[in-house]
Parts: C-alpha cells; structure tokens; sequence
C-alpha cells in the first residue's frame, strides 16, 4: 500500500514539474501540508530504490582474483553511492568488501571484513545520518587503526556548512561572510543592522536544500523566529528534519561565477558551474572553460593546508575579480568522465615542480571513485614502505 502511495506521489510530483502554471496554482499553505504528509524519508528512499531497481546489484564482495596485495571495505550508502566505489575496485582489480555501518553489528562486520582501509560516500540528507558516519568513522579510524579514505578530518567537514565556515575562518581562507547563531536575540539584534538581501542556510542540505535568499528583514525575522521555536527543515525534505535553535546567516554575493574545483590525489579539475534562479548548486549546468590559475592555486593551498585528498571547492568569483570559497566536498560525483575540457579537450592538471601541467584524458571514471580508489592505494604502498624501512 505505502508503495502505491508513494509511486502516486512521484508521479503527481512529475507532473507538477512539467507544468509550471500548476506548480504556480497550488497554495503555499496545501503545498506545506502535501509535503509534511507525504514527502518523507521514506519516500526519498523509495525514490532510490525506485531508480535503482533498473540495474543489477554488483556482488558485496570480490570473486576474482585481484592484482593488488590490498583489501579495501565500502561502506554501504543508502542512496547507492558505494557501487561506484565497486564498480572502480572491479576496474582496477581491487579486493573488496561491503559492510554496512547502519546495522547493528557493524564493528563485527568491519572485523570480519578484514580490510586494509576503507572508503565511504556518507549520506548527509539528515542530522542523525550524519552523526552515525562521523563517530563510527572516527572509531574504526583511531580506535580499530583502520585507515579511512576520505580521511576522517574531511568527511568531518563533509555536509556541515558550520564546520565548513569555522575551518575557512580558522585558516584564514577567503570565503563568503557567514555567521552561526545560536542565540536568538544575538540573532534577530544582528538582523535590525543587515545589508538585505541576505542568504540564511541550515547546517545540512544539498543542492541548495536548505538555502534561501531572503530579500526583506520581515522574511528574515520569520524564519528566525520559525527555527528558534519550532524549527525550519530544507525545501524538499523530510518536515520531521527540522533544524532547531541555530542558523546561518551569509552575505549575499550579486553578479558573480561560480568555479567547481577537484583535486583528488594528485590531479586537478576546474569547470564553471551554470546558475538556475538564484542557485548554483544543483543546476546541472556547466561550463567547460579553463580554470583561473588563481583557482587551482587556492585549490592547492586548501587541500594542503587540511591534508585534503578528495575535494571539491565550490568557489565564488566576484565582479571586482575576488575569490570567495562557498563550499567544501570530501566526496561529489560527476557530471562528465572528464572534469575538465581546455579548447575542447578533456583532462587533468597536474602540479609538477610548481606549475600546473595539462594531460589529456579522461579520468573521472565512476564519479571520481577511480582515482579516490588509486590514490588511496598508492597511500598504502607507501605507508608499508615507510614501515619496512623503519624495521630494518
């Protein structure tokens, strides 16, 4: 029954979409009330299954013999993300193993499993997902001594725009003016002063889910007091989500270019990302233009300076030539094999000698889970030389 439901529900969504008139024709106060009773968790969830459903599962674990002396563990994703992480150690001819940090048993899985190292593509879509991944990571990490690729330190940062910022701040990377409140007077004491409009964001959300541009203090000060007393959840989530007793307030940045920015491992990628209404994030539309240098510079010194492996920098470029970072992402997918077209050309940067070196080629294959899955074990061959050098 439920799954009737919901197979109506994506169908009506479908359908709304295709006409905007319809979409324009609905009142806010039914469309809050459609949402709060049918677009849940679960039905998100039944929407990946839903797509899913059209391709076979690959096998949870190896069958073949594999031409690497390393066994890596995926870690199982709601959303599917981890069979691009299978799909690369196929590729390459990797040892792998699925274990599943949901269940209850996870710690016996993860020993059982006997894995040189792990990769995960966590799910950021709720508060408490988010919680499970970033302490049963950390455990495997430094209390089982397993090593976790992205690096624990990342995927920390990973969906939480407040850690994000606080970071950015810290190191002293330029960035879009963002403020944390937890205190509601400090918060609507800070908005009688604000420059309108002004972009008010929760903590967690993609693609602009839980992002609003607020153009008018009396909009500004509903939804603060909406998120101090009752909470706010993002635009096309689970009501029950709600963020409560904090928000993030950012400068509004007009006339600007957004740059997606990669480096995983040693190679470096650069695109312009299209704008859709007042977003960037999750328009779908790219430009394939050579990335500034100045970009790829900051790039680098981020990824540096955090010990960054996997990356993407969502990067402002304002009309007087600034750049302004606007987000950090330990892992992402691809719109492309290739990342990067310069005339035409797909490839890669690379930093040799302090230059970066155009090669051609096309090297994002399974969203970018190729090169995490090499780089993580050319991370392993040289963590067991630097070992057998010291015990000689």
């Amino acid at each position: 029954m439920r799954s009737k439901l919901f197979e109506l529900v994506r169908t009506t969504a479908a359908t709304v979409r295709s006409q905007p008139w319809l979409a324009a024709a609905i009142p806010g106060s039914l469309e809050q009330l459609l949402r709060q009773r049918l677009f849940t968790a679960e039905y998100i969830l039944h929407l990946a299954h839903k797509t899913k459903a059209v391709t076979d599962s690959p096998p949870p674990e190896s069958y073949y013999p594999s031409v690497s002396p390393w066994r890596i563990g995926i870690v199982h994703d709601l959303f599917y993300n981890h069979e691009s992480y299978i799909a690369a150690c196929r590729e390459l001819k990797v040892a792998y193993k699925t274990v599943d940090l949901f269940a209850s048993d996870w710690i016996q899985q993860v020993r059982e499993a006997r894995c040189d190292a792990f990769v995960a593509w966590p799910s950021e879509c709720l508060s408490e997902w988010k919680r499970m991944y970033d302490e049963r990571l950390k455990l495997i990490n430094q209390e089982m001594g397993i090593l976790i690729y992205p690096p624990v330190n990342a995927l920390w940062l990973y969906g939480s725009k407040q850690r994000m910022h606080s970071w950015l701040e810290i190191h002293g990377f330029p960035h879009a003016k963002t403020l944390v409140f937890y205190l509601k007077d400090e918060a609507l004491a800070f908005l009688e002063k604000a420059v309108f409009p002004m972009v008010l964001k929760l903590d967690i959300g993609a693609a602009a889910n839980g992002v609003w541009v607020v153009k008018s203090k009396r909009e500004a000060v509903k939804m603060v007091l909406q998120v101090f007393e009752k909470g706010l959840a993002g635009k096309r989530w689970d009501i029950r989500a709600r963020q409560w007793r904090y928000i993030l307030m950012q400068e509004f940045v007009p006339n600007l270019r957004e740059w997606r920015m990669i480096r995983v491992g040693e190679s470096y990628f650069g695109h312009e990302k299209g704008q859709l209404g007042d977003f960037h994030s999750g328009s779908g539309k790219v430009g394939w233009f050579a990335p500034p240098p100045a970009a790829l510079d900051l790039l680098h010194q981020v990824t540096e300076t955090g010990g960054f492996r996997s990356m993407a920098m969502d990067l402002f470029q304002t009309a007087d030539g600034r750049f302004l970072i606007n987000e950090l992402q330990s892992v992402f997918g691809a719109v492309d094999t290739a990342q990067m077209y310069i005339d035409g050309v797909p490839g890669r940067y690379q930093r040799i000698n302090g230059e970066f070196v155009f090669e051609e080629g096309r090297f994002c294959g399974n969203a970018c889970c190729n090169l995490r899955v090499e780089d993580l074990l050319n991370i392993l061959e040289s963590t067991s030389l630097k070992k057998g050098q010291g015990a000689i």
